[in-house]
């Protein structure tokens, strides 16, 4: 179960919105499923109701001394398409369980609380709307709601026997937002500006070695690129952001889109950190080497050498290190490189544009990254890797006469998926394990003759593995995600 959170200033609006058509007649048959009194009360069959609803809401708000800025608390709770659809009385249930583990009332019956209601207008997800005063004056704690919503989420997806969901580790990609993606949709594109970005900046990651290669590839991609200066030190670079040419708001303002916010691993001091190379690296991507390989022997080489990196990457990530700090931190390293080879890879078989070999490369990504967004330290072996994926990425597109020699690197990408999800299950982190399970299981589609079987990954409970996890649920206008 998925849960996201808002904060707004009138109730009225939003139960309007609530118990309306939606803007694609997607809300059928609003009704109420629970609220601090009986539903059977409050009446709410017209716009009449609907204000007499919100005043009874806002009665504890205008009682308050010194009101709330934003007194209207608002989350959605959206199970998985696979989750069995969930009665009017379960949802009841849950919305009391929740405002009860948020705090926001005692119990069922505390006439002290605050005042909320659970509006559902689908099968598979349902509204909670709170006004952030209690009836006996006190004012309630919203801090650290997003964690204390997710976990509540967690405890109701055991107690119904609904699809488990990934605990915030911040490894999970920013998806796109709703605005964002009608907005794509409004101006004929297959997606929304943020997941083009996000993908063009991973490859430009890829394929530099220094901060100066880094920028110089963006540029070479199309991007509109803005650095930013240090207030104290001009010379200074501190961060950057970047946009697409065309993409703009009502204002006809460029949209720009910091490293940070495309995904945490990409601000510009975590990219400093993987640039920290401790040795000489193996092959480079200046002109000169994009010169060589034009040449087919040379680059039939260069995906060889591309190929021995994911293999070499593999064994490292098989390897028990168990109670050898260094090498635990080597293997993370190398696990996180893997990214890099991935997005390479991609990148050399569809270009700049979406593609499935793209999906499996978000997938691989989301399970090379280390946890909260940390980036560690860069060793000789990860290096390896990390050179195997510049080499890639010189080689610009695959020609029609390599289609072998890719089919080996495919391969060999597809046990390095394999390798990475048996070491983040053995690690116990099975989200990170089932996106790398299905990696593997797309990458097999591309290799001839394959059979997609995905490797074992054990959970500590009693969940199947290879099943990807839930994405997007949960959106819509009138809230905001967080990453997870």
């Amino acid at each position: 179960m998925i849960g996201k959170i808002s904060r707004g200033k009138r109730v009225l609006g939003l139960l309007r919105y609530l118990f309306g058509p939606g803007e694609a007649n997607e809300h059928v048959d609003p009704h109420l499923v629970a609220a601090w009194t009986d539903p059977a009360l409050v009446g709410v069959a017209g716009s009449e109701d609907l204000g007499v609803l919100a005043d009874l809401l806002n009665q504890p708000v205008t009682m308050m001394r010194r009101p709330v800025d934003r007194p209207v608390w608002h989350a959605s709770l959206r199970c998985a398409p696979e989750d069995r659809r969930l009665s009017d009385a379960e949802w009841a249930q849950i919305a009391e369980q929740v405002v009860t583990r948020m705090g926001f009332t005692s119990g069922s019956g505390d006439a002290s609380g605050c005042r909320w209601v659970a509006v559902r207008h689908a099968d598979d997800h349902v509204h909670l709307v709170v006004t952030l005063a209690r009836m006996d004056g006190r004012r309630p704690s919203v801090h650290n709601d997003f964690t204390r919503l997710r976990t509540a989420c967690q405890q109701i997806e055991r107690r119904y026997g609904l699809r488990v969901t990934a605990s915030r580790d911040n490894t999970a990609p920013v998806a796109a937002s709703r605005p964002e993606q009608e907005k794509a949709a409004r101006n004929g594109q297959q997606e929304a500006s943020r997941v083009r970005l996000l993908r063009t900046v991973r490859t430009a990651v890829a394929g530099a070695d220094d901060e100066s290669a880094f920028f110089a590839r963006l540029d070479q991609a199309g991007l509109l690129v803005r650095r930013r200066h240090s207030i104290q030190h001009p010379d200074e670079i501190t961060g950057y952001a970047v946009a697409l040419p065309g993409d703009r708001d009502r204002q006809g303002v460029s949209v720009w889109y910091s490293g940070g916010r495309l995904a945490a691993d990409l601000s510009l001091p975590q990219l400093r950190r993987r640039w920290q190379v401790p040795t000489c690296q193996a092959g480079t991507t200046d002109s000169a080497d994009r010169q060589r390989l034009r040449d087919p022997a040379a680059r039939r080489q260069a995906v060889t050498t591309a190929t021995a990196a994911a293999v070499s990457a593999a064994e490292h990530l098989a390897a028990d290190v168990a109670g050898d700090p260094a090498r635990e931190q080597d293997q993370e390293a190398v696990a996180h490189a893997v990214g890099d080879l991935a997005a390479a890879v991609a990148h050399v078989l569809h270009g700049p544009d979406d593609g499935p070999m793209h999906t499996a490369s978000e997938r691989i990504a989301r399970a090379a990254r280390a946890r909260w967004a940390a980036t560690p330290h860069t060793t000789p072996a990860a290096e390896t890797v990390r050179a195997g994926a510049r080499i890639l990425l010189a080689l610009g597109r695959a020609g029609p006469g390599e289609a072998t020699d890719f089919a080996r690197l495919v391969e060999a990408l597809l046990r390095l998926a394999e390798a990475l999800a048996l070491l983040r299950a053995a690690q116990q982190r099975h989200i990170q394990a089932e996106a790398a399970a299905v990696a593997a299981q797309m990458l097999a589609t591309h290799i001839p003759g394959q059979a997609p079987v995905p490797p074992r990954v054990a959970h500590a409970g009693t969940r199947s593995p290879a099943r990807p996890p839930v994405r997007g649920a949960g959106k819509e206008r009138v809230t905001r995600g967080k990453r997870r």
